[in-house]
């Protein structure tokens, strides 16, 4: 087994056991959190095909993206009286969690991580990736990120109130250097792999 996949392995069974409650305040559950990691994650590795860049280091920053959104639910979960639930209904996601908590799961899921010392670019990418071009010194990983959330959303994997997020597609192109045909070839191949990955997940888990 070569280290690639050995990676790949070990970030699916690390990120399972993290995506395993249900988001009652975002009006999803954990099933549908995992899935959107998961092709988030293969997203991010077949887009550094084509852009360059270190897939194992785009492929962790796929994983981590709704990491915030686990922060805040159970945080949320922990008050005496809990909010609503996400309306899902054109409402701004970010703008919603700031209202509820001074700061949207992007930045909290950045400031995990540099909690959590992982490297600065990943801080830099969970934190811009929303909105990448409100940020002129943003990496281009965050706007492979937000490229990576608009496949998943493509593959009907995406989560609530999160599509209006990936709207920008002539910013995105412009910062990663893709064409349209080209995220049609990495939609297509991200699903290939991540339907490959789902079962290579259940034969390790015995299901």
């Amino acid at each position: 087994m070569g280290l690639k996949e050995l990676h790949r392995i070990v970030g699916l069974c690390s990120a399972s056991l993290v995506f395993q409650a249900d988001l009652a305040l975002y009006a999803t559950d954990a099933e549908h959190v995992w899935a959107n990691a998961v092709a988030t994650a293969v997203a991010m590795e077949k887009l550094t095909g084509w852009t360059g860049g270190d897939p194992a280091l785009a492929y962790t920053a796929g994983l981590l993206r709704s990491i915030g959104k686990m922060v805040l639910a159970r945080h949320a979960g922990a008050a005496p009286t809990a909010p609503a639930p996400y309306p899902n209904d054109g409402t701004s996601l970010p703008a919603w969690e700031t209202g509820l908590f001074t700061a949207n799961h992007a930045q909290v899921g950045a400031a995990l991580c540099e909690v959590w010392r992982f490297p600065r670019s990943i801080v830099s990418a969970l934190r811009d990736h929303l909105r990448p071009t409100a940020n002129p010194a943003a990496l281009a990983l965050a706007h492979q990120l937000n490229l990576a959330g608009h496949i998943a959303t493509t593959l009907d994997r995406g989560l609530p109130g999160e599509a209006m997020l990936w709207i920008d597609d002539s910013a995105r192109f412009e910062k990663t250097g893709l064409r349209e045909e080209q995220l049609e070839e990495i939609t297509m191949a991200t699903i290939v792999e991540v339907d490959r990955m789902k079962t290579m997940l259940e034969f390790i888990r015995g299901g």
